[in-house]
C-alpha cells in the first residue's frame, strides 16, 4: 500500500485520519493554507475520502483558542521558506526577490529569521562581484580539503 492509499484512489478508513494529517502538513505552502483548496486538489487526485474531510474542515468556523490544533503558516514564513529554497537551488534572482519582499512586507517578522539578512547580504555581494546568477563550479578548488 502506498502512502496515499491503495493506489486506486481510495484510502482505508482506519488510515484516513493519519493520512489526511500527513497530507495537510506536507501540503502547507504548496497548495496554500486553505482546507478548501486542499480539498479540491485531493479530489483532482482521486482521493475523495480525504477531500471530503478537508471540505468538512473548511466549513467549520475558525478556532481562536490558544490550543488550536490547526496551525497556519504565516505569510512571512512562506516567503522565508521560498527565499531559502531558491538560495539553495541556486536561483539567485528569485532568492533575492523573495528576501527583499519579506523585508519590505513583514519587517517585524523578518527579524525572527536570523539567516534572512545574511542571505540577502550574500546575494547583494554576489551582484557586486559579478557572480550573481552564475552556476557554481562543479568541482572544488585544488587543495580544498586542506583548508581549515
Amino acid at each position: 500500500m502506498c502512502a496515499w492509499g491503495s493506489g486506486k484512489g481510495k484510502v482505508a478508513e482506519v488510515d484516513a485520519d493519519r493520512t489526511f494529517e500527513t497530507v495537510r502538513k506536507n501540503a502547507a505552502g504548496v497548495v496554500g493554507t486553505s482546507d478548501a483548496v486542499l480539498a479540491a486538489w485531493l479530489h483532482v487526485l482521486g482521493e475523495d475520502a480525504l477531500a471530503a474531510r478537508a471540505l468538512a474542515l473548511a466549513r467549520q468556523p475558525e478556532k481562536k483558542a490558544k490550543g488550536d490544533e490547526r496551525p497556519r503558516w504565516s505569510p512571512a514564513w512562506l516567503i522565508f521558506a521560498a527565499t531559502v529554497h531558491a538560495y539553495m537551488v541556486p536561483r539567485d534572482d528569485e532568492a533575492l526577490n523573495q528576501g527583499e519582499r519579506l523585508l519590505r512586507l513583514f519587517p517585524k517578522e523578518a527579524k525572527a529569521y536570523e539567516q534572512l539578512q545574511d542571505i540577502v547580504n550574500d546575494l547583494k555581494g554576489r551582484k557586486k562581484k559579478g557572480t550573481f546568477g552564475k552556476t557554481p563550479a562543479a568541482k572544488l578548488p585544488e587543495g580544498f580539503e586542506t583548508w581549515a
